[in-house]
C-alpha cells in the first residue's frame, strides 16, 4: 500500500470509480474503495459520504436538504469524481481524478500548467506547496481550498469548500484529514470487479428536476437532458415491485412494474415542436409514492444547450452547468466579461460564477456544433442574502437592552433588535407555530432566571432544555407563559 503522500499508482480514467462499499450517516467508520482507479479512502464516523454510485439510495436525504441528485450526478460524471464527503461541521471534501496526457511527471512545470488550465473560468490563486499545488480561491459567502498534483499521467484533485461562517482553517484542517486517510492501492481492471455492463452516463448529461414529492423511495439513474432526434431512454431505481408511470408533456404514455432488485426502464418517443418538455415518474407501492417532474429539450437540426441549474435566485456563489455536444464552442457572456471554451468529450463544461449581493445579473450562453446553427439560452438570476448574510445584517442593528428595562417599560424597547442567549425553559404553542420561555441568565446558582417569551416565525423543533441563541424583535406588551409575566420577542434568527 503506497500512501497519498508517496508515490501514486497510474490511474486508469475515462469512467467514474466503481465503489465496493458505501457510506451512510452512521456511527463509526467505513472503507470505501475505487478499485479502477486505485484508491481507498477510510471514512470518518462523523462523515456522510456519497459516490456517483450511490447517489439513488440517498437521493431522499439529498432532496430535503435542497441538492437535486440528477444534476449532482451528472456533475460528479463530468468532472469525474470519486467522492463527495459532507462533513458534520459543514465542510465539503470532493476528490477527483482523471487522465492527464499533458505531462507524465509530477514536475512543476505540469503542477503549474493543470493549475492555470483549472483556473481558466475562476479567480483562483496558487502557490507550490511540496509535491502538490495549493489553490485557493474566496466568494463573498464561501471559502475554496484546493490541492492538485500531476502524478502519473493523472491529475488528482481534493476539493474543501467552507462557508466564511465555518472558515477557512476548518477548510484547511479537512482537507488535511481527508488526505491523511487516501491511499493508493493496486488498480484493478475493470472486468475483475464484475462490471462489464457498466454504462457511463449520458453524453447529453441528466434532465433537470422540476419538482419532486413523495416519501416513496425514487431516484433516475439516466434520463438525458436533450435530444436531438426525440428517442429517449430512461431508467431508476424504487421500490421493489412498485408500479411507476410515464407521461410526457401531461399525457400518459406507458407503464412498468419495478424489478426484484427495484430497477426499471422505459424505451419512448418525444414529438412536437423544439423546446422543453416535462416528463413525469409516478410511482406507487401499497400506500406511498412518489412523483418527479423532469425537463428534457428537444433540439431538432441545432446545436442543443441546457444550462443547470435553472434558477431565478441564488444566495451565493454557484457553479453553473453547460450540457451540449461534444467539442461545441462555447461563449459565456456575463455582466463583467465574455468567457469561452470547448465542451468536453461528454458535450460539458462548467463555469463557477457569483453575483454581487443585492444585485440581479444576466448570463447569455451560446452554444455552436459543426455543421449545425447556434442556440443561445440568456438565464437571469437574482443574488438574495444567504441566512449567514442575513444574520450578519441583523447583528449589525442589534442592541444591548437591560433585562430591568425588558420589565419595567416594554414600550420603550419595542422594535430594538436583541440577540439573546438561554436555556428553554417551556415549549408551546401560539397561533399554530411554536413558542417557547428562554431563561437567558444562569448566575451560576444552577437555575436559570430572566425568562423571555419567543415568538416563532416558523415551525421549529425545540425541546426543553436545550440552550439556544434568538435573534429577534422586542415587542411592546408582555405575555404570559409558564405562570409568569414575561418580555416578549418576535424570533427572526435561531442558533443552537
Amino acid at each position: 500500500m503506497r500512501h497519498w503522500y508517496k508515490r501514486a499508482a497510474s490511474l486508469a480514467m475515462g469512467l467514474i470509480a466503481v465503489g465496493l462499499a458505501a457510506m451512510a450517516a452512521s456511527a463509526s467508520a467505513e472503507v470505501i474503495v475505487f478499485p479502477q482507479q486505485g484508491v481507498r479512502l477510510d471514512a470518518a464516523p462523523d462523515e456522510y459520504v456519497i459516490t456517483p454510485q450511490t447517489i439513488g439510495g440517498q437521493s431522499d436525504w439529498l432532496l430535503e436538504r435542497g441538492i437535486d441528485p440528477s444534476a449532482l450526478a451528472a456533475s460528479y460524471y463530468a468532472e469525474h469524481t470519486l467522492f463527495d464527503i459532507i462533513r458534520a461541521d459543514g465542510v465539503r471534501v470532493m476528490m477527483s481524478a482523471r487522465d492527464w496526457p499533458q505531462a507524465d511527471s509530477a514536475d512543476e512545470s505540469s503542477r503549474r500548467d493543470a493549475a492555470e488550465s483549472l483556473a481558466a473560468f475562476a479567480d483562483w490563486s496558487y502557490w507550490l506547496d511540496g509535491e502538490w499545488l495549493r489553490m485557493t480561491n474566496a466568494y463573498d459567502s464561501i471559502y475554496q481550498l484546493k490541492d492538485v498534483s500531476v502524478l502519473d499521467g493523472a491529475l488528482i484533485e481534493l476539493t474543501a469548500r467552507a462557508p466564511y461562517d465555518v472558515g477557512a482553517d476548518a477548510a484547511q484542517a479537512a482537507l488535511d484529514s481527508v488526505k491523511q486517510r487516501v491511499d493508493f492501492i493496486d488498480k484493478q481492471p475493470l472486468g475483475d470487479v464484475g462490471s462489464s455492463d457498466y454504462e457511463p452516463a449520458p453524453l447529453s448529461g441528466v434532465a433537470r428536476t422540476v419538482e419532486s414529492s413523495g416519501a416513496l423511495a425514487f431516484a433516475l439513474t439516466r434520463l438525458p437532458a436533450w435530444t436531438d432526434d426525440g428517442q429517449m431512454s430512461a431508467s431508476g431505481t424504487t421500490q421493489p415491485g412498485a408500479k411507476v408511470a410515464l407521461a410526457v408533456d401531461g399525457v400518459e404514455i406507458a407503464r412498468a412494474r419495478a424489478g426484484v432488485d427495484g430497477t426499471f426502464a422505459f424505451e419512448f418517443t418525444i414529438d412536437g415542436e423544439n423546446g422543453g418538455h416535462d416528463v413525469t415518474f409516478t410511482a406507487s407501492h401499497g400506500g406511498a409514492s412518489a412523483r418527479r417532474v423532469h425537463s428534457v429539450l428537444l433540439a431538432r437540426g441545432v446545436t442543443p444547450l441546457v444550462l443547470q441549474p435553472n434558477m431565478e435566485r441564488i444566495t451565493g456563489p454557484f457553479d453553473l452547468y453547460v450540457y451540449t455536444l461534444p467539442d461545441a464552442a462555447i461563449e459565456l457572456t456575463t455582466p463583467s466579461r465574455t468567457m469561452r471554451g470547448p465542451a468536453n468529450g461528454s458535450g460539458y463544461l462548467y463555469f463557477s460564477l457569483s453575483v454581487r449581493r443585492g444585485q440581479s445579473a444576466v448570463y447569455q450562453a451560446t452554444a455552436t456544433a459543426a455543421g449545425l446553427p447556434p442556440s443561445t439560452v440568456e438565464l437571469t438570476l437574482e443574488r438574495e442574502l444567504s441566512e449567514i448574510e442575513q444574520i450578519q445584517d441583523f447583528r449589525l442593528y442589534t442592541q444591548n437592552v437591560t433585562y430591568r428595562k425588558l420589565v419595567d417599560h416594554p414600550e420603550g424597547a419595542a422594535g430594538v433588535n436583541v440577540e439573546l442567549r438561554g436555556r428553554v425553559g417551556a415549549v408551546e404553542e401560539r397561533d399554530g407555530l411554536p413558542a417557547l420561555a428562554l431563561y437567558t441568565s444562569n448566575p451560576g446558582s444552577g437555575s436559570w432566571q430572566e425568562p423571555v417569551f419567543i415568538y416563532c416565525d416558523r415551525l421549529l423543533r425545540f425541546a426543553v432544555g436545550d440552550i439556544l441563541t434568538v435573534l429577534g424583535v422586542v415587542r411592546g406588551d408582555p405575555a404570559e407563559a409558564a405562570g409568569e409575566t414575561m418580555p416578549a420577542v418576535d424570533g427572526k434568527y435561531y442558533l443552537r
